[in-house]
């Protein structure tokens, strides 16, 4: 009886032993698992509110403006005009007007009180 490749058999499952069943990672392998980490490591994605509501209003001075309300309250574009671009309006505290660089809204998706570069503040009703 030929011996020889039992013995073969036997010398490849002890090798197989000697590993613990674990194959020794390549370096596409530990590429990956660094990518994952980092991924892991970043904060986690804030998702951007959704808009409650578009309202235009006329206001004191007979102009018409749009706004579009997001959840949250704490911010809002603005459309001042009806082909130019919005402006974006933040707070970080709900409640209080939202503003930014010569901007300034408050009140709600009915009345509004609105101050705009070279303009008075007036008031916009829906």
């Amino acid at each position: 009886m030929n011996k020889a490749p039992a013995l073969a058999a036997l010398a490849a499952l002890l090798s197989l032993a000697a590993c613990n069943g674990k194959a020794t990672p390549t370096a596409e392998q530990n590429a990956a698992d660094a990518a994952n980490a980092v991924e892991a490591a970043k904060p986690p994605v804030e998702m951007p509110p959704s808009v409650v509501a578009t309202k235009t209003f006329r206001c004191d001075d007979n102009s018409v403006v749009s706004v579009e309300f997001y959840v949250g309250d704490k911010q809002a574009n603005l459309h001042p005009t009806e082909k130019g671009a919005a402006v974006m309006l933040r707070v970080d505290e709900a409640g209080k007007p939202l503003i930014a660089e010569g901007y300034s809204l408050a009140g709600d998706q009915k009345k509004i009180t609105l101050a705009m570069p070279a303009k008075p503040s007036q008031t916009c009703t829906s």
